[in-house]
């Protein structure tokens, strides 16, 4: 529930001109759009709703959570873990002469979320500029203790990949959820 509530939040904000970006992201995924085979074991995340593709195990269940307007919600489950795929519309582009005024708001909506860095890091998808988190929840708040966010940016479109597990299944979710990542590619 916080995840949508966040994803809500930064659609309706969109984010401004900033200051040039830094270097050095951290990459995932690849820039190129041809077709790859599918590594013995994994399914392929393909939906024409979302501008990119990407691998994940194939044991995880897909669940299509389609809300008002242009955003969308896919997740993608087995016992204990979930990866969490979310687009929504910006009003203003994210670009990479911009990123760090969108990271910057990031951090700031990031903060108020139980156990939540005070920063993330700058990263890059595919070739799209990006923010990642990675944060444990108390058991308390949610059973998936240990969260993983990736933020990335499509000029107009905001594209979020969550990993959450409990600690039973953590070493499940951070394979899962690293084959997803560096399986990302454009449509």
């Amino acid at each position: 529930m916080a995840a949508l509530l966040l994803a809500g939040c930064l659609a309706l904000m969109g984010c401004s001109t900033g200051s040039p970006a830094s270097p050095g992201p951290n990459n995932y995924g690849d820039t190129a759009t041809a077709r790859s085979r599918i590594a013995p074991g994994n399914a392929r995340f393909d939906l024409p709703e979302f501008g990119f593709t990407f691998d994940y195990p194939e044991q995880m269940n897909q669940h299509l959570h389609p809300s008002p307007g242009d955003q969308f919600f896919v997740n993608l489950t087995a016992e204990g873990r979930s990866i969490g795929v979310t687009r929504q519309p910006l009003r203003n582009p994210v670009t990479v002469a911009n990123i760090d005024q969108a990271k910057s708001d990031l951090d700031r909506i990031m903060s108020f979320f139980p156990g939540s860095p005070q920063a993330g890091t700058r990263v890059e998808v595919a070739g799209w500029p990006g923010v990642e988190y990675n944060y444990d929840y108390d058991a308390s708040v949610d059973s998936f203790t240990h969260n993983r966010r990736v933020v990335f940016y499509a000029e107009s479109t905001r594209y979020d990949i969550i990993c959450k597990s409990g600690d039973e299944h953590r070493r499940e979710l951070d394979s899962a959820c690293q084959t997803a990542l560096t399986t990302v590619r454009p449509r």
